[in-house]
Formats: structure tokens, C-alpha cells, sequence
């Protein structure tokens, strides 16, 4: 059945969602004229981002086939849930679980994030050449300040002095893009409005605009581009373990910024702890336990990027209360 009603093969489906039943109604706008010209902001911001900016830098190469794949997650889930359930056929889980208007939605979740990251890599790879790093030694030195004289990472002991704990700090933070590409599967599968909202505004208010008033490195690069040792002792801790795969991506970073080209390098706020925060705000309440393994997670990947130097704590900080305006935002426009 077409429209805003569903079919009870629909209904059906949302009961045999792995994740339980979860209905992906139309979204109720609260405040259509609100609504409007913030989903016209994201246009502009993303016009500008892919016509007016010259192409920013667009990290992984199998960064696209992995959100393709990992977002059809929840209809391949919802089919074997289905199947285990009812004991009929794939073919037959498919024809009652998959409806046109999931099909629809995971469809348009691919091709709109995409094109959404391709516009915010273009702006964000030009905040180095902006910002020029100008508050790092404010922001290490108000860390510093906040945990009693001491940098934050040095509060981590053994997880940023031993191979052991640089490996599964490493291991936890390169979690997050399959993390992030299951979430936005499942929050499309869902329909949830709010979050797709809450989404943009993160990366565009957090992302983009505070990224570049507060413009910094971050402690992996401060003697690079501060030219200060306050951080050697922790280099050479990472140094010490090679295989962590955050000496591939700092290399890469940095080989573009030295030559002039678009470079991503930007520590404040922590998108990686942003992102994971919104998770947290989305899930359902009827799933509380999921909630907790969220937030559980969430501060799983702060520790891990300030033990692996890529962020300062106040990063971490500031993008959770960052995070609630925005997911405070979507919830007065969207229902």
C-alpha cells in the first residue's frame, strides 16, 4: 500500500525489526516555516561546499562502499529476524519485511550522505588555511587547568604508555566510521527525521563554524605546527607502536597540509565524539540497554582520542553540550 498509511505487511515488518518494532511514520513538522529554512541552510551549506570550494580531501577509499554496505544493515537484519522467527522462506521474509518505502529511504541515505560529506570535506579541508591553528596553546593550556596541572592523556597511565593499551585505543577509534554507517542505516530504516536533522547541524555548527572560531591541531600535531615539546613524551609512546594505524592517517594528513593542499586536520570539538553522542540521544527509550551501551561507547572513543593525541579533553567536553543543542534544535522542528 502506497501513502502515509501502512500496509500490515509493513507493520509486520517494523515487529520483526531486530531491533524491535519501530515505526517509520511520516514526520510531523512543529514548526514548518523553521523547518524549511533550516533545510534550506543545509542546501546553501552544501552547494557552496561542492561548487564554490575547490574539492576537499575525501579520506578512505572504500569510505562509499562501506556506508553502502553497512547501512543496508537493518533490512538484512530485519529478514533474518523474520525468517528465524516465522520459519518461512527468505523469499517470503523479503516479500512481507521489505517494503518500497524502506527500499526508499536506505536508497536516499546513500546517495545524500555522500553528498553531504563530500561538501563538508570541501569546507573542512580549507579551516587549516582559515583558522591556522591559532588556539592551540589557549586550548592545552585551559586542559592543562581543568585536570589539576596535567595534561589529560597523562591521567590515562598504562592505556598511552603501553603497547597493549595504544593498540586497543587505536583498535576502539577506528570503530567509528563502520559505527557510524550502522546508526545512520538504522536511523534511515527508522525514518527518524530529528536525527538526520541533529546530523547536518553537527557537522555544520560543531564541524564547520566552531571548528574554524576555535581553529587548533590538537596534540598529535602541536609540535609540528606550534613548534612546542609539550607533547614529545606522548609521540614517543605512539612512535614505540607501529602498527596503530593512526601513523598512516596523521601521515596523510599532515603530507597534505605541508604541500598545500586541503587537509582536514581540525581537533575542536571532536566530531568522533559528537557523533557517537547523538547515537546515544536517538536511540528509542524503549531500547534503554542499547542507550547504555552508547553512551558506554561514546566514552570509549573520547579516552581513545585523548590517549591517542588527536584531541585535547575539552574537545571531548565541548562536544557533548554541543551535540544536545543541536539534538534540541531538530526536536523543536521535527516530531
Amino acid at each position: 500500500m502506497s501513502g502515509l498509511i501502512d500496509s500490515p505487511a509493513e507493520a509486520q515488518s517494523r515487529r520483526d525489526s531486530p531491533l524491535g518494532p519501530e515505526a517509520p511514520t511520516p514526520p510531523t513538522l512543529v514548526r514548518p516555516r523553521a523547518a524549511f529554512l533550516g533545510l534550506g541552510a543545509i542546501a546553501i551549506y552544501v552547494v557552496v561546499g561542492l561548487v564554490g570550494l575547490p574539492p576537499g580531501p575525501w579520506g578512505d577509499s572504500k569510505q562509499g562502499p562501506l556506508v553502502l554496505i553497512v547501512c543496508l544493515y537493518p533490512l538484512i537484519g530485519s529478514v533474518i529476524a523474520h525468517r528465524l522467527r516465522t520459519g518461512e522462506s527468505y523469499v517470503v521474509a523479503w516479500q512481507r519485511v521489505v517494503t518500497r518505502r524502506s527500499l526508499l529511504s536506505l536508497a536516499g541515505l546513500a546517495l545524500a550522505s555522500q553528498v553531504f560529506f563530500a561538501a563538508f570535506m570541501a569546507w573542512k579541508g580549507h579551516l587549516p588555511q582559515w583558522g591556522h591553528f591559532w588556539a592551540d596553546p589557549m586550548l592545552a593550556d585551559l586542559d592543562a587547568r581543568l585536570h589539576a596541572g596535567r595534561d589529560a592523556w597523562i591521567l590515562l597511565g598504562p592505556l598511552t604508555t603501553t603497547r597493549v593499551g595504544l593498540v586497543a585505543l587505536d583498535f576502539i577509534y577506528h570503530t567509528w566510521l563502520p559505527a557510524l554507517c550502522l546508526m545512520m542505516g538504522w536511523r534511515a530504516w527508522a525514518q527518524d527525521y530529528r536525527f538526520f536533522f541533529a546530523f547536518a547541524l553537527c557537522w555544520i555548527i560543531l564541524g564547520t563554524g566552531l571548528a574554524l572560531v576555535l581553529h587548533s591541531a590538537g596534540p598529535i600535531f602541536a609540535h609540528a605546527t606550534a613548534g612546542t615539546g609539550r607533547y614529545a613524551e606522548l609521540l614517543t609512546h605512539l612512535a614505540s607502536v607501529r602498527e596503530l594505524r593512526t601513523h598512516e592517517t596523521y601521515s596523510t594528513l599532515w603530507a597534505a597540509y605541508s604541500m598545500g593542499y586541503p587537509s582536514s586536520i581540525s581537533a575542536f570539538p571532536s566530531m568522533h565524539m559528537a557523533m557517537p553522542t547523538l547515537w546515544a540521544l536517538a536511540c528509542p527509550p524503549r531500547l534503554p540497554r542499547l542507550r547504555l551501551a552508547l553512551w558506554i561507547y561514546a566514552a570509549l572513543i573520547g579516552v581513545s582520542a585523548i590517549g591517542l593525541g588527536w584531541h585535547y579533553a575539552i574537545d571531548i567536553y565541548a562536544a557533548i553540550p554541543g551535540v544536545w543543542l543541536c539534538w534540541w534544535i531538530a526536536g523543536r522542528l521535527f516530531r
